[in-house]
């Protein structure tokens, strides 16, 4: 089964039955969100050094 998140990645789970291909999803939006948090962060940051 393949999806897309907001950020047009397509994300490839393999159905489990241990629901491992939701928790691999769940991990992927995490750390995407991460990710965005960080950079966004970056720019205030950046933005306050001048």
């Amino acid at each position: 089964m393949a999806s897309s998140n907001s950020g047009g990645i397509p994300i490839k789970a393999e159905q489990d039955s241990d629901g491992s291909a939701q928790s691999t999803a769940d991990m992927t939006a995490f750390v995407q969100n991460l990710l965005v948090q960080m950079v966004r962060l970056s720019f205030v940051c950046s933005a306050l050094r001048v």
